[in-house]
């Protein structure tokens, strides 16, 4: 079978976030330590190779990976790329490219990407959720020297962009493809009031049908407590199985 190398680029400032935004808690978890989770947690993935920045104080598991120091990262993500292609193995078929602030990615989405990668006769895979284009992507071994010219901070986009010809689009339907963490708002539980604890009782069975309950944090159950806490990326599809029961503005 083939040999895949994850590389996650986690060198990054958090600019934006103006905070190391990998390190904050996320699902009782560290964004960087959910993004990489799914990868070391499939037999898909050969080797996981976590890029940082020379002072990085990630909570990354070194038993588990591959952690690359990028002495240029201040030059651009795609340096971290570069780095993580540097470092993976002679063997490796094809590289996955797995964006560190993207918490919802899972295993099975993964296995996914993997399985439609090895069956299909292009050598870029570029998994999509209603036709828009996300992560994470994979590049068969021919890329490599293109992969090992990259700099900048756009990433692989302008291989993509170069070879369309050889880029098949997997929609996936999951939009963990599309969530990346780029607001504190994003990492911050939200809270619904229901009109009564039956309300939430009900809303807690439609969720836990659905197999998204695990997601919601902290709902209480008793007589004085009608609340509900969750995470803004699973708002729409919680209010549209709980909104009959939520107390309105």
């Amino acid at each position: 079978r083939m040999h895949v190398t994850a590389i996650v680029p986690a060198a990054g400032q958090s600019s934006r976030m103006k905070t190391d935004k990998l390190s904050l808690v996320y699902r009782d978890q560290p964004v960087i330590e959910r993004a990489v989770m799914p990868l070391l947690s499939t037999e898909c993935v050969d080797d996981v190779i976590v890029v940082v920045s020379p002072n990085s104080r990630l909570p990354v598991d070194q038993s588990l990976c591959n952690v690359v120091i990028n002495a240029d990262c201040a030059d651009g993500m795609g340096t971290s790329l570069r780095a993580g292609v540097e470092a993976a193995s002679e063997e490796t078929d094809a590289y996955l490219i797995a964006l560190a602030d993207m918490p919802e990615i899972t295993v099975s989405l993964v296995e996914s990407l993997v399985d439609a990668f090895s069956r299909s006769t292009k050598g870029i895979l570029v998994p999509t959720c209603d036709g828009t284009n996300g992560h994470p992507v994979l590049f068969g071994s021919e890329f490599q020297d293109e992969l090992l010219g990259l700099g900048g901070d756009i990433g692989a986009r302008p291989i993509v962009r170069r070879h369309a010809e050889s880029v098949e689009r997997f929609e996936t339907g999951d939009g963990a493809v599309l969530f990346d963490i780029d607001t504190p708002e994003a990492v911050t539980p939200r809270r619904l009031q229901f009109k009564s604890t039956d309300a939430l009782r009900r809303a807690v069975e439609k969720l836990r049908a659905d197999g998204i309950w695990h997601r919601a944090e902290g709902a209480g159950l008793s007589d004085d407590i009608v609340t509900l806490s969750y995470y803004g990326y699973d708002e729409e599809r919680i209010m549209s199985l709980c909104g009959d029961g939520l107390v309105s503005d």
